[in-house]
């Protein structure tokens, strides 16, 4: 396997400001920022962000690799209440609780489009999630598509992952296995399947295909703080690490914004919630291509996916508007509409190895 890649200097410099808890403040001074950690002003609230990183030095790591099996995507309101879910996934400091000028659950940083009435509907109220999660991709869009069709959009997703069809892998470089490394390096690499086809075993020594090597991708500067790996990539904002979903050899690559990845890791299990936004002009300029993949979903059968995929591609404009619920920046766009959609995924994912020659 390759040598110990560790961060230096700059990784360092990043970890600097959390450690000293200095915090700074952002235009026009509505919140700070030292790390996702604490992006947000001290609230009574409770609102779920991931764990600061711990105080102590660096331990003496490997590189863990581990594939996706399951994913999550959040057709289940019940996945909301997930543990996984309350390491990080409140993108806008709010519990949207309600106020004068808004009510429950409706977007407070910008002003949501009025929900879509045709045959897929948009729910007709903005429904506050426990510890201002943020997630209407889920709860306006995926719940309703996937109570229309009849569908679990989950189980299929993650049957092309148990199969071996396609994964996620996550390189973990440098943790020392414990519950606190401030010191760690993660790297996120799609994979279009095991090395021969092969189905996995999930014993920890299936050989994943990346889809290119190792140092291709970007290393992100991440820690383990109470057993919770934290991997802030929201300053890279749409980095090369997309999300690639594939359904009956048909997939779609999801391209968000300002993403957070966080997960309980222990050397046999990683259950990682990824967490961003999803810009409403990509997501309505994708429209075929989400069709098609939907409509993938729904039949296996070239006629009805035809059909399915005419129906969706009138549908899902509509119920992208209504589910738009945050700026696509970091910051509140008052009176503006919405320019984004909030998202999380969760997947569970087992130790898994990559070819030696893909690491360099």
């Amino acid at each position: 396997m390759a040598p110990l890649r560790r961060t230096t200097a700059v990784f360092v410099a990043a970890l600097a400001a959390p450690l000293a808890c200095e915090q700074i403040a952002h235009a026009p001074d509505f919140r700070v920022d030292n790390g996702i950690c604490n992006a947000c002003p001290p609230s009574s609230a409770d609102l779920r962000h991931p764990p600061c990183v711990s105080s102590g030095a660096p331990g003496v790591g490997s590189i863990r690799v581990y594939a996706w099996r399951a994913l999550h995507a959040g057709a289940d309101p019940s996945t909301y209440q997930d543990l996984a879910y309350d390491v990080g996934l409140d993108l806008d400091c709010s519990a949207r609780t309600g106020d004068a000028t808004h009510t429950p659950g409706e977007p407070v940083w910008c002003t949501a489009l009025a929900p879509f009435r045709g045959a897929i509907a948009s729910p007709s109220a903005w429904t506050p999630l426990a510890h201002g999660i943020d997630n209407a991709l889920g709860q306006r869009m995926i719940e309703p598509l996937a109570h229309f069709a009849g569908i679990d959009f989950d189980s299929v997703l993650s049957a092309g992952l148990e199969n071996g069809s396609y994964t996620e892998l996550v390189v973990v470089d440098g943790w020392d296995g414990t519950l606190n490394d401030n010191q760690v390096q993660t790297t996120f690499i799609g994979s279009p399947g095991t090395v021969g086809g092969q189905v996995p075993v999930w014993d920890g020594n299936d050989y994943w295909i990346p889809n290119s090597n190792y140092n291709d991708y970007p290393h992100f500067p991440s820690y383990v703080s109470a057993g919770v790996l934290v991997a802030d990539t929201r300053g890279v904002g749409e980095d090369v690490s997309n999300i690639a979903l594939s359904v009956n050899n048909q997939t779609f690559t999801f391209k968000p914004q300002l993403m957070v990845r966080v997960g309980v890791i222990t050397p046999s299990h990683l259950r990682l919630t990824t967490a961003g936004r999803w810009s409403l002009v990509d997501a309505k300029q994708q429209v075929p291509v989400v069709a098609t993949f939907l409509a993938n979903a729904v039949s296996s059968d070239p006629n009805g996916a035809a059909g399915a995929k005419a129906f969706l591609e009138n549908n899902l404009p509509g119920l992208f508007d209504g589910a738009a619920d945050i700026p696509l920046g970091e910051q509140p766009t008052d009176g503006q509409p919405c320019g984004a959609l909030s998202f999380g995924f969760v997947s569970d994912a087992e130790p898994a190895r990559i070819p030696d020659h893909y690491w360099y």
